[in-house]
């Protein structure tokens, strides 16, 4: 089932890769976005099918408390596979190298940016992630826990933008280290997944008993009710995207707010560096500059540009002789 709709989807993926290679987005290889496409793939397959297994395994051993002991038991594997996504899964698709090999002057600069936050980030920490054969945007992100949290910048930034917009980037992708966003991120789908798993299961119970027979499903530990898992999976997931997204824009407009108090007074003007990085992507990706509200509340993940931009170029307590919100 899982490969029919990996097949199913593979037209648009197709479409969405061509529209991005129209316009100059995406400059990835046929062979290497198939060889993309195929990882991609088979990792979700892997995982469904060992999730789908561990469910109706429990199913058959707890019928009425499934739902709770598959959330006890699917979190710390969740939690596993992303401490080791650093290590093994981004590997798989992007070459990595220290920062302080691929952009050595860059490393001093970054650092004294997290001393001004009072924090030590060792080089060990900044990673230079190979993009630029594969698409043209600048982009950087904090990944993994523990010992396997790190800071990546894509190379792509190093070709398109200024020091200082390295630099203000850099602090927005601090915020989210300083400000403990993955491991808040971590427990807020935890307890999304331990609500939407007890609905999922009042949800299937309802539905089985009105339409079960018809669909010819004995019971819940009966494979017939898979279908119905996914029916769920689809209507309950949308509605935990929207939460994931409006839990995202939050975390996000507080790391752009770090990014700015964390970079004041070392930048000339962080704002205005800010403003134009954003500014440059929203051009090179053709970002809607004014998406329709109720769009940018179900499907952002971030504040629209237009949002950032704004923030960027009018935030400053400093001038009013207000604190700082994080950064003191």
């Amino acid at each position: 089932m899982m490969v029919t709709i990996a097949l199913l989807q593979l037209p648009l993926d197709i479409f969405n890769e061509i529209l991005f290679k129209r316009y100059g987005i995406s400059i990835q290889s046929w062979g290497s976005w198939t060889g993309d496409w195929f990882k991609i793939q088979s990792l979700g397959i892997l995982a469904a099918t060992l999730l789908t297994l561990l469910l109706y395994a429990i199913i058959r051993r707890s019928p009425q408390r499934w739902w709770f002991y598959f959330w006890l038991i699917a979190l710390p594997i969740f939690l596993f596979f992303f401490f080791l996504q650093p290590y093994v899964i981004d590997p798989m698709f992007n070459e990595f190298q220290p920062l302080s090999a691929k952009a050595p002057a860059i490393v001093p600069e970054l650092q004294r940016i997290a001393r001004r936050a009072g924090m030590e980030i060792s080089p060990e920490r900044m990673f230079w992630m190979k993009a630029s054969d594969k698409t043209i945007y600048c982009n950087a992100y904090v990944t993994g826990f523990g010992a396997s949290k790190r800071i990546v910048i894509w190379d792509t930034c190093f070709a398109s933008e200024t020091t200082d917009g390295i630099l203000t980037i850099f602090g927005h992708e601090l915020g989210h280290y300083a400000l403990g966003h993955i491991w808040k991120g971590l427990v807020f789908f935890s307890l999304l997944a331990f609500v939407l798993l007890y609905l999922g299961r009042r949800s299937i119970g309802w539905l089985l008993s009105k339409y079960g027979g018809s669909w010819g499903v004995r019971n819940l530990e009966d494979w017939a009710s898979l279908p119905a898992f996914l029916l769920l999976i689809t209507l309950y997931g949308f509605a935990a995207m929207v939460a994931a997204n409006t839990f995202s824009r939050y975390v996000e407009n507080q790391a752009d707010v770090y990014g700015l108090e964390v970079t004041h007074g070392i930048l000339a003007d962080p704002g205005q560096a800010s403003a134009i990085s954003f500014q440059k992507y929203g051009e090179s990706v053709f970002v809607d500059p004014d998406p329709n509200a109720a769009y940018v509340f179900l499907f952002f993940d971030h504040p629209t540009v237009t949002d950032r931009v704004h923030l960027f170029v009018t935030y400053n307590p400093w001038s009013k002789g207000e604190p700082a919100q994080f950064v003191k």
